[in-house]
């Protein structure tokens, strides 16, 4: 905005002033977003590394005491996301650690020692 504009908008009143806070208003959205989006990028790499092999050995015990829970009863019982234990259950059935037996409705999970 030049000085031109902010006199224009000084003299001409309130139609000016909430167009202007409109404009402002976006590029504070846009801004936060630009920021959040590179602290997240930077973090949670860092994160990941110190947090999944202390959820992923919460999940094994819990799982060596009750088979038959689901995700949603791990997710609610370690007080993660949905998401974060479909993370971890992932990595330990790849690494042969974690199996699924049975059907999809009344199976159970296998704990493999390795």
């Amino acid at each position: 905005m030049n000085k031109l504009e902010l006199r224009q908008l000084l003299e001409e009143g309130e139609g000016y002033k909430i167009e202007f806070k409109e404009a402002l208003s976006n590029l504070d959205k846009e801004l936060v977003a630009f920021n959040n989006k590179r602290s997240v990028e930077s973090t949670t790499p860092k994160t990941t590394l110190k947090t999944t092999p202390k959820t992923e050995g919460a999940i094994l015990a819990l799982l060596t005491a009750d088979p038959r829970l689901r995700k949603a009863d791990l997710a609610r019982e370690l007080s993660l996301t949905f998401t974060g234990i479909k993370y971890s259950i992932m990595k330990l059935t790849k690494s042969g650690v974690l199996r699924w037996t049975s059907s999809s409705k009344s199976g159970h999970w296998k704990v493999n020692k390795k």
